[in-house]
């Protein structure tokens, strides 16, 4: 750079530096790490050298252009070079090196700037992204659907289980399938069931951009249905994070119901769907006290009905099933699921290898738990649940005037009479 302006750089025995611009010298002082040129010459007499100087090729610009900002005492405070001088690091370490090392008043001199080069070497994916307009308050508004697997092949050959979940309610439906094929016609099998037992279909259709849920096939049949296919952002699997959740609360489920129970893992599918059963009817905390099949299907739950997956069960033997009089009248199975519209239990019986669907059945593990005596109005449920406040019942005296208010009926009542 120096021999670009025709600048001759001259040691003395002494290390100091002379700059030697044609027949005029110039002193230089080093300090802080920089060179400082003093513009005036120091003589006309260039020191001796035994090197030539050659006459430059380009012209030298005057003497007062030679001074360039870098070649001072002081040091520079242009916070983008320090930034890229330290590794691009972040601002705040960049400010805290200079005010400890370098001694610079960062407080007066600091400058905020943008660092393009950052931001193409560093940028991540947004993991907050605006608020979604879909609305999702009312029943049915929005469904949200993901698949899970692929798992080991069940005992019926299923390696994938679809999920649906309506996010008001928090109710949620779950089948196995054999292949992601299989998704559009579970999903259309639910909406029209739905639409059977509440009159309409969802609004709004919220999914994941696999290729079981971007198919034309299932866009023309929602279509004609009236709802609306929601995908997630590129790259932005936490849009869809409710199926995701649901998906790990089911499997969470079934996976302890399984350890606790002698059937093997080929059962994973209907763990699943007995998790899902009890799921649908357990209170949860964004809608307690009630349960997702209250919301939806304005059901309550029936306590003398639910039992885990791999419950012991005693299952009546009919006759016709028995070879003598002095058979067994019951066989020892296992708790596998539930029928979706009838009543009773499906069990399975290890030592025929067979399925059984009985509603005549004990389970010896759970019978300290009663819970008879419970009403399963829906109408007598939330009005004791309005109604029934620890703390609050009727003392003797609202019972005494309650007791003055029913005597004092009879006696009008006998009045008349006569």
């Amino acid at each position: 750079m120096l021999a670009t302006y025709g600048l001759q750089p001259v040691f003395d025995k002494d290390c100091t530096m002379s700059l030697v611009h044609q027949h005029r010298v110039f002193r230089t002082t080093f300090s802080n790490f920089c060179w400082t040129l003093v513009t005036s010459p120091a003589s006309s007499t260039p020191p001796s050298s035994s090197t030539p100087l050659s006459s430059p090729s380009v012209p030298p610009p005057p003497c007062n252009d030679i001074v360039v900002s870098t070649m001072t005492n002081q040091p520079s405070m242009e916070a983008i070079r320090w930034h890229e001088r330290l590794g691009h690091a972040n601002d705040k370490l960049v400010r805290k090196f200079l005010e400890r090392f370098v001694g610079v008043d960062v407080a007066k001199n600091w400058k905020p700037f943008f660092c393009e080069k950052c931001v193409m070497g560093k940028i991540t994916g947004r993991r907050f992204l605006p608020p979604s307009t879909i609305p999702k308050k009312e029943i049915l508004d929005l469904v949200v659907s993901d698949v899970m697997g692929p798992f080991d092949k069940d005992i019926h050959g299923f390696q994938f289980a679809v999920t649906l979940r309506d996010h008001a309610s928090m109710y949620t439906f779950i089948s196995p399938i054999k292949t992601k094929a299989e998704v559009t016609g579970k999903l259309i099998t639910w909406f029209d069931m739905i639409k059977n037992r509440l009159g309409r279909y969802p609004r709004f259709l919220r999914c994941d951009n696999g290729g079981e849920f971007i198919s034309k096939k299932l866009q023309s049949l929602l279509d004609t249905r009236g709802i609306t296919l929601a995908h997630s952002s590129p790259y932005h699997p936490e849009e869809n994070g409710e199926a995701e959740r649901v998906n790990r609360t089911i499997n969470d489920m079934s996976r302890v119901m399984m350890q606790n129970c002698p059937l093997p893992q080929l059962f994973w599918s209907y763990a699943q769907q007995v998790a899902a059963y009890i799921h649908n009817r357990i209170p949860h905390s964004r809608i307690s006290p009630q349960t997702p099949i209250e919301l939806l299907f304005n059901q309550v739950p029936v306590p003398e009905y639910i039992y885990p997956f791999g419950a012991r069960a005693l299952v009546f033997r009919p006759a016709d099933k028995r070879t003598g009089k002095f058979d067994d009248r019951a066989d020892e199975c296992f708790l596998v699921g539930y029928p979706p519209s009838e009543k009773g239990w499906v069990f399975y019986n290890e030592h025929l290898k067979t399925f059984i669907h009985s509603a005549n059945a004990v389970f010896p593990d759970f019978q300290t738990l009663p819970v008879s005596g419970i009403k399963t109005s829906k109408n007598d449920i939330s009005f004791l649940l309005n109604n029934l406040v620890l703390g609050e019942e009727p003392t003797d005296t609202e019972a005494q005037i309650q007791q003055q208010a029913v005597d004092s009926l009879l006696t009008r009542g006998y009045r008349r009479s006569r």
